[in-house]
């Protein structure tokens, strides 16, 4: 006997064979049970999600020996031809290859005559959307008053180029994308008919594959199936897919806890050794941390997670290491890395990298990163002792220059008037780090501590390396050691922006005098002239001596 594929092999011969679509088989059968026929239906849907596999169901329903009904027999003349794709009375037309409109009414030519065989004669169009113009308009009529033997099935995956003249004419149905457990059900029932040794663990990866798609996944089935010399197992799936092991995420969720760079170097050179794709590996981590912070909002809540579904619960161990916090950086940081993929030299360097910055980024870490609800950085502490972790002193260089001298306060100063505007120009800043402290409002002086908020567009200047300098200048200030914290938020007090607004000010009262200036008024009457701008220089810039 000929060898058929799994895809026409597995293909269903009754609803009850049908993968899900449970709204349409309902509605078909319904239909079929108390005569409520239409004469033209259209299915809508991506590839492989049983568009024409319905329409053939249809014609069996409509054309079984028994009658018309909702269960054919499947073992009568019609069914077992409609089966093997030569019943005469139906005939399946590729729009695609049969564009013309002379092909159109050819083909419409012979609607008028009577089926040979069948009760109904069955017109099933495949990628109907592929029709002319013209094509369209000479089915237009004859699709909205068909003889009573003729039944049209047009199929689609792009309903959106079909007129809607043609849609008004059809009873349309929306085939959904197949989900991955109704994937994965069928995939374990072909595999144990045909008596082929599997693994479990290599199905969910094939469903993930298909993206919704039976034939899709029957596909990669049975090139796994190959791949594997008669049996499935993880390797064969990974060879075929580039897909990893849930093993390897765990190693690699492992190492970026431990902050053990060494390890995550070891798993991206098995991760290469064994061809995966590191796009596909970098999801499967997002996933790991949103399955993680699942986990640890339910072990919060105190809900057993034994009877939630869809949560990866090998992942427990790791939801009880992490903070909340930690599991929402790492998420953020792995969808930024994702974005850059594209731009980095090769997906290797740009998936390392993205590893690399999660060990950096370690919250538990001296310089502690938290995020707030929307996953953007919120405040970033600094101690004002050096760091102690290697990694963190490594990237300090031995000769750090001494904070110069600079006025000091005395430690029991009255701060009830405070104004940080005047502080800032006499520390010791520059660059960034002046930039930052020029943008930040202070909001909360206590006895060791100090409170700012920066304003939101100028997130860019905060770093660790910046408070920390910052919090130093400020200490040597006040000559006792004060803890900074930095938050992000709405401002309207800074010093950038008292200065703007001083400025500001000043160039009104300088436009004013130069306008009320008698010669000023003299040429503008005698010339037209016009005082298009003023320009206020800083007195401290300009000073002769």
């Amino acid at each position: 006997m000929t060898y058929q594929v799994f895809a026409r092999k597995w293909r269903p011969k009754s609803f009850s064979d049908l993968v899900g679509q449970e709204p349409i088989k309902l509605a078909l059968s319904h239909s079929l049970k108390t005569g409520h026929i239409h004469h033209a239906y259209l299915f809508c849907g991506t590839r492989g999600v049983g568009k024409t596999t319905l329409g053939r169901l249809l014609a069996k329903c409509l054309n079984c020996e028994e009658g018309v009904t909702a269960e054919p027999c499947g073992v009568c003349g019609v069914c077992t031809s409609i089966d093997a794709g030569h019943f005469i009375d139906l005939i399946e037309v590729d729009a695609a290859s049969k564009t013309r409109v002379e092909d159109t009414r050819e083909l419409l030519d012979n609607v008028q005559y009577a089926p040979t065989q069948g009760r109904y004669k069955i017109y099933l169009i495949d990628e109907v959307h592929m029709l002319s113009t013209h094509s369209f308009n000479a089915l237009l009529k004859t699709l909205e008053e068909p003889p009573e033997h003729v039944k049209f099935i047009l199929a689609t995956t792009d309903p959106e180029k079909i007129p809607a003249t043609i849609l008004s004419r059809c009873l349309k149905f929306v085939l959904r994308p197949i989900p991955e457990p109704l994937i994965v059900g069928q995939l374990i029932k072909i595999l144990e008919q045909e008596n082929i040794a599997f693994e479990k663990t290599a199905l969910p990866p094939i469903a993930v594959a298909a993206q919704g798609s039976m034939r899709d996944a029957l596909s990669l089935l049975e090139q796994a199936v190959l791949v594997g010399e008669g049996v499935l197992g993880n390797k064969e799936v990974e060879q075929l897919l580039g897909w990893v092991a849930p093993q390897i995420i765990h190693a690699i969720l492992q190492a970026i806890i431990q902050q053990d760079a060494t390890l995550v170097r070891r798993e991206v050179a098995h991760l290469i050794e064994i061809g995966a794709d590191f796009t596909q590996v970098l999801d499967r981590l997002l996933e790991a941390f949103y399955h993680i912070s699942l986990l640890q909002n339910l072990l919060r809540a105190q809900v057993d997670i034994s009877s939630e579904l869809d949560i990866d619960l090998e992942l427990k161990p790791f939801a009880e290491k992490l903070s909340l916090e930690e599991a929402q950086l790492f998420y953020q940081i792995g969808l930024v890395g994702k974005q850059e993929l594209m731009y980095a030299p090769s997906q290797r360097i740009g998936f390392e990298m993205t590893l690399l910055r999660l060990l950096a980024f370690y919250p538990s870490s001296p310089n502690i990163i938290a995020v707030d609800s929307l996953n953007s950085i919120n405040t970033v502490e600094a101690g004002v002792q050096a760091p102690t972790a290697p990694i963190r002193q490594q990237t300090k260089p031995n000769n750090t220059p001494a904070v110069p001298q600079i006025q000091q306060v005395p430690a029991d100063i009255n701060t009830s008037n405070l104004s940080w505007p005047t502080i800032v120009p006499k520390l010791p800043l520059v660059g960034f780090t002046k930039m930052l402290a020029n943008n930040c409002e202070l909001t909360h002086f206590g006895e060791a501590d100090m409170t700012f908020t920066l304003d939101k567009s100028q997130q860019v200047c905060l770093t660790p390396e910046r408070q920390k300098t910052l919090q130093e200048a400020i200490s040597a200030y006040f000559n006792k050691s004060i803890k900074i914290k930095i938050v992000l938020g709405q401002v309207s007090k800074t010093p950038m922006q008292l200065d703007t607004h001083h400025k500001q000010v000043r160039s009104e009262e300088a436009m004013k005098a130069i306008q009320n200036d008698p010669l000023v008024q003299n040429l503008v009457q005698t010339f037209g002239a016009e005082v298009e701008s003023v320009t206020v220089l800083d007195s401290e810039n300009n000073q002769t001596g």
